[in-house]
């Protein structure tokens, strides 16, 4: 294949997203969902938006809680270990749910609380800070 000689002269500008102007939530908002069967509950912990999609970050409560704000306070969360060349560091398991999708569905969780969450204490700063 041929390497060009000269540059373009008006190179492809970069697509510019537009961002979601209304999201459905904020961190540390409590979440349930009520099925048939099951009932499941959930803390929003991030919001990642990249290139026009937004993706609600969900870290998963363990099915004993209820749905009360004290409960999703001291409620237990599901984790797992992480393989560093370090060692194992204990994270959290989080599922990722799409604006555009909760939005396709008609948005099936329900809001029960909020809670004030320290970032400092979770997420991919704190596990990196904690293992040096």
């Amino acid at each position: 294949m041929k390497q060009m000689a000269v540059p373009k002269a008006r190179p492809r500008a970069r697509r510019k997203y537009a961002t979601i102007a209304n999201k459905l939530y904020v961190v540390g908002d409590c979440l349930e969902l009520v099925t048939e069967k099951r009932t499941y509950r959930g803390v929003v912990c991030a919001l990642h938006e990249r290139r026009g999609q937004c993706d609600c970050v969900t870290l998963v409560m363990d099915p004993k809680t209820t749905s009360t704000r004290e409960s999703f306070e001291g409620g237990q969360y599901f984790g797992h270990f992480i393989g560093t060349p370090t060692g194992d560091l204990a994270g959290p398991h989080v599922i990722r749910l799409e604006h555009r999708m909760l939005l396709r569905e008609g948005n099936p969780f329900r809001r029960v609380a909020h809670v004030e969450l320290d970032e400092t204490r979770y997420g991919w700063e704190a596990s990196a800070a904690s293992s040096t």
